[in-house]
């Protein structure tokens, strides 16, 4: 199995994703957006993004 290679992907998507967060709220900020309207889109965008996986992950139990 590549377990190994697949764990470090997931860990290298982590700090990228991570790093993303200060810069999108940075930017939010300079575009004149108050921090709770930027924490709220962050908010929509975790719910959206869970969502989706919850979907994929029912077609794809469904193709098992």
């Amino acid at each position: 199995t590549h377990l190994g290679s697949i764990k470090s992907m997931v860990g290298a998507i982590g700090v990228f994703a991570s790093a993303l967060g200060p810069v999108s709220i940075g930017a939010l900020l300079d575009f004149g957006y108050s921090y709770e309207s930027a924490c709220l889109g962050m908010a929509l965008l975790c719910i959206i993004s869970t969502v989706f996986l919850h979907k994929g992950l029912k077609q794809y139990a469904q193709c098992n």
